[in-house]
């Protein structure tokens, strides 16, 4: 099993901090700013029927508060339609007490279904990852699929406090950046974009403004994986 090293916080330049991306994937690409678009709008409207769908199920240890929780939502959906993926995100119990409450996720694990893990400071002290890396994605070796991600809230709230962002932008980012590994099965860098090594100020600029975005190749990439899952 092949461990991403997650991405997170280099040191200070000019004042303030960049977010360093230690996470793998191939090509991305910027958007231009959306100017009075509500970047909290779904762009769900734009998908046909060559859209491919999966299901994330999403496991918050971190307890981020649900309105804050269902933007991020949006703002990875918002990515991943623009690749013509469409998204169902499925909150799913913490505990054995809880599982009446969630019915949607009791349902068979299928095969173009992800888990994601929001990992509060506390867990993450578990992992043998660096205290800057902000998540990762578990890549599973000799050609095998693989299904689990995990992000670290805490680091990830206070990068975004600290760049002038608010937390749900840059959780969104996150949450599509890990998945993107598991879509692309890819443990490489990139030069710029969503899947680069790092993030700096132009790739936080646009996620201010509006999004990061993968690339056609990449959004091709992912179809034919999706495809050969559910087939």
């Amino acid at each position: 099993m092949n461990t991403d090293r997650g991405y997170g916080l280099t040191q200070r330049q000019s004042l303030r901090f960049l977010l360093a991306l230690f996470l793998l994937a191939g090509l991305a690409s910027v958007t231009h700013p959306l100017g009075g678009q509500d970047r909290s709008q779904s762009m769900a409207g734009v998908l046909n029927d060559s859209a491919q769908r999966i299901t994330v199920r999403i496991y918050n240890y971190a307890r981020v508060p649900k309105p804050l929780l269902d933007r991020a939502e949006i703002e990875a959906s918002t990515i991943y339609d623009r690749a013509q993926t469409a998204i169902e995100w499925l909150d799913c119990p913490l505990t054995q007490a809880q599982v009446a409450n969630y019915p949607d996720c009791q349902r068979p694990f299928g095969p173009t279904d992800y888990v994601l893990n929001l990992l509060p400071e506390k867990m993450a002290r578990h992992t043998s990852l660096e205290d800057t890396t902000f998540g990762f994605a578990q890549l599973s070796s000799e050609g095998a699929r693989s299904y689990f991600a995990s992000v670290i809230y805490d680091r990830i709230a206070a990068a975004a406090e600290s760049n002038g962002l608010s937390a749900y932008q840059l959780l969104g980012h996150a949450m599509a950046h890990e998945m993107g590994h598991l879509l692309l099965g890819t443990m490489s860098h990139t030069p710029s974009g969503l899947m680069s090594a790092r993030w700096g100020p132009n790739e936080l600029n646009v996620i201010a403004r509006s999004y990061l975005l993968f690339s056609t190749s990449q959004s091709r990439e992912m179809h034919t994986e999706i495809l050969a899952r559910a087939e």
